[in-house]
């Protein structure tokens, strides 16, 4: 008799052990049956590199635990399932989970997108970059930092502006690219040259040289800069790249120092199709074409040869903020259906140390507040759609009550508009500016940064 009750003690022991190993591992067999809904999966990070597809989140379902995961690649996509279980989830009540994935199977250039998946639904969490334009070659493009090999073109400019010769040395080439500027004008070379100022090793004059093999140009962009870089990038759909220029103007510790320049090639000269220096004032004709010097900026002119009139736009990318009680800080945009809404305690005149609004805070919200940088700190030209024609990709500063009070830096998707000669604004987000104290805090809050930035204008 207790032989038999130890025998049946036994069976139901194993009975109950193999059905909570059924439970807890035998879910791979039965593949996305079992896995969670993806739409209770709350994402923290994610991310596609060379060796890894990596994950980190939870699931929104409580006393569950994470087991493990599945994947499968399709179509270029990859499809992982999620396991969580609820039994295991009164023993172990884990629900975060963080993985990393490495096949072997495919190339990780060939992944189009990342789905968080069961049998019934799927969740697109991941596609693939867009294509951004950078420049190939980059250098500091100041002082004596210099692409090598590219000689021939400082005899070049010299004899097209009629420089004299003693300047060579003083002559630097800082960036090559190669577009398509028009029908006809595939393969042609830009290059980025910059004439050092006698007194600045750091300040020179950007020259741009266009060789198209029969024909060639040289100009001057403006009268100098402490930066200068160019993309080549197809913004109005015409098939043929623009020419965007971005300047630093001043010293970078100054404010409203950038400037954007668009370029098109026509008739075997650059047309001047956009100017953005966070200036208002609109400028006819030629007579102050940078609110400087009348030949700071190349003349547009129509087919009869007459100079154009044009303005310097100050783009207004509609980002406003309002002040609430508890130190609460809402940005929204007008353009789009953006807004965020966050806390910052740091004491200003805007607030009593309760949390309750000052008399000055009206002002805020009225719109006399410092806001958005008038200038762009990033003006970089993304194929948001991979559509072949590119957007642009800005980020300008925000400030509450001085620059030295960032709080945080307001980012905008532009699409070019051919008729009103400027950008419509397709979608907005923002950053906002986190407190550190220490370099490790430092570095973890540029990661984070860098990684919000390669990844906020996805469609």
């Amino acid at each position: 008799m207790f032989k038999r009750i130890l025998t049946i003690i036994a069976v139901v022991f194993i009975t109950i052990a193999a059905a909570f190993s059924g439970v807890c591992f035998g879910w791979k067999l039965l593949g996305f049956k079992t896995c969670i809904d993806p739409a209770s999966i709350k994402l923290e990070y994610i991310d596609a590199d060379d060796d890894y597809i990596t994950l980190k989140g939870s699931v929104t379902a409580s006393n569950a635990s994470f087991l493990g995961y599945i994947y499968e690649i399709r179509d270029r996509n990859v499809y992982i399932g999620l396991h969580y279980n609820k039994i295991s989830g009164y023993f172990n009540n884990n629900t975060a989970f963080e993985l990393a994935i490495k096949p072997d199977t495919f190339s990780f250039s060939e992944i189009s997108g990342i789905y968080i998946k069961n049998e019934a639904d799927e969740r697109l969490v991941w596609e693939k970059d867009p294509e951004i334009v950078d420049p190939e070659k980059f250098t500091a493009l100041s002082g004596d930092d210099e692409l090598s090999g590219y000689d021939e073109y400082k005899q070049l400019t010299v004899q097209y502006l009629n420089y004299s010769p003693e300047l060579i040395p003083r002559l630097r080439v800082y960036q090559a690219e190669t577009g398509n500027l028009a029908a006809g004008l595939n393969n042609t070379a830009v290059i980025l040259l910059g004439l050092l100022s006698e007194d600045n090793p750091f300040y020179y004059t950007p020259l741009i040289f266009i060789d198209a093999g029969n024909e060639t140009l040289c100009k001057e962009l403006i009268n100098g800069a402490y930066f200068t870089e160019f993309y080549l990038a197809d913004i109005d759909g015409d098939r043929g790249d623009e020419i965007i220029i971005y300047n630093e103007t001043e010293a970078k510790s100054e404010s409203n120092s950038r400037a954007v320049s668009i370029f098109k090639w026509e008739n075997g000269d650059l047309v001047n199709i956009f100017y953005h220096n966070g200036n208002p004032d609109v400028i006819s004709g030629y007579t102050d074409t940078a609110g400087n010097n009348a030949n700071s900026i190349p003349e547009s002119r129509d087919n009869a040869g007459n100079k154009n009139s044009r303005t310097v736009f100050t783009l207004d990318t509609g980002f406003e903020l309002v002040l609430s009680d508890s130190f609460l800080y809402t940005i929204e945009n007008r353009f789009t259906d953006f807004s965020i809404t966050f806390v910052r305690q740091n004491l200003n005149p805007y607030f009593e140390e309760d949390g309750n609004l000052t008399d000055v805070a009206p002002l805020i919200n009225n719109g006399q507040w410092d806001g958005i940088d008038p200038c762009f700190n990033i003006f970089k030209p993304v194929d948001y759609n991979n559509d072949g024609i590119f957007e642009i990709m800005a980020a300008q500063y925000c400030s509450l009550w001085g620059r030295a009070d960032n709080i945080g830096t307001a980012y905008s998707l532009m699409q070019w508009d051919n008729e009103k000669y400027s950008f419509d604004i397709i979608k907005s987000d923002f950053w906002v500016s986190e407190d550190y104290s220490g370099h490790r805090e430092q570095a973890n809050y540029a990661q984070k940064k860098s990684v919000f930035e390669r990844s906020w204008y996805y469609n």
